[in-house]
């Protein structure tokens, strides 16, 4: 309308404010593109811190009173696999962790059975565990092996984030324990665990990652990972002492 004011006329579309330019200053697509893409990978830690919280707290038991704690020798991890004097402190480090046991170390198991003149084999034999019971002073003798060591490749892909998977070489550890009671000989506890390691190129919230290990160093890391589920396992199927 001819008669209108300055400020109608600059709501218009078709005019222009003092100092503006006839020209639309273009969207910076590749600035709102990278912002949309660092959202996602927050999200995406986000998520993955929470699995991670959520599955720490899964393998979480609740802690016994000390006096109330079964007391457990650790026979060892038995395996013709070279690192198995590392895997005994991991299963004995992490069964401490729960705060569910007190462990009698290996070394200190051998060495009772030495100077006592027995074997761990005596017991089976009923005639022989009432002196082995009062020379350990242990409840239960706890028997760990590995079980199976399997080889894998491929490619996966996760289906709800997307991550990618490359695997050149993944080495599966699979390991049981027995807890055998002293007094009885019978089976107290029992249970199985797995754990995996991978080589190759991964996916995730932080990029590419190239892993780039051998067979023995895989196959270590599968085992350790294992025993620790495994101490888990075992320490919440443990009731309190009577």
């Amino acid at each position: 309308m001819p008669g209108g004011s300055a400020g109608n006329r600059s709501r218009h579309a078709g005019y222009l404010r003092p100092g503006q330019s006839g020209r639309r200053r273009p969207r910076k697509i590749g600035t709102v593109l990278e912002a949309v893409e660092e959202i996602v990978k927050k999200r995406d830690v986000f998520v993955a811190l929470a699995a991670l919280v959520l599955s720490s707290c899964a393998g979480m038991a609740k802690e016994i009173p000390y006096e109330s704690r079964l007391i457990v020798a650790v026979a060892g991890v038995e395996s013709a696999l070279p690192s198995s004097g590392s895997w005994d402190d991991a299963l004995v480090a992490e069964l401490l962790k729960t705060k569910r046991l007190r462990v009698i170390e290996r070394s200190r198991l051998d060495a009772l059975l030495k100077e006592n003149e027995l074997s761990l084999s005596e017991l089976s034999d009923a005639a022989a565990r009432p002196k082995m019971l009062s020379v350990l002073g242990a409840d239960g003798i706890l028997f760990v092996n590995v079980t199976d060591i399997r080889e894998y490749s491929g490619k996966t892909t996760d289906a709800v984030t997307g991550w990618w998977s490359d695997v050149s070489l993944g080495i599966e550890a699979k390991v049981a324990a027995r807890l055998v009671s002293v007094s009885t000989g019978e089976v107290l506890a029992a249970s199985a665990a797995s754990g995996k390691a991978e080589a190759g190129k991964f996916s995730g919230a932080m990029g590419i990652e190239t892993v780039d290990k051998g067979k023995d160093e895989l196959t270590a890391e599968a085992v350790s990972k294992a025993i620790v589920s495994l101490a888990r396992a075992i320490a919440r199927a443990v009731p309190e002492k009577q």
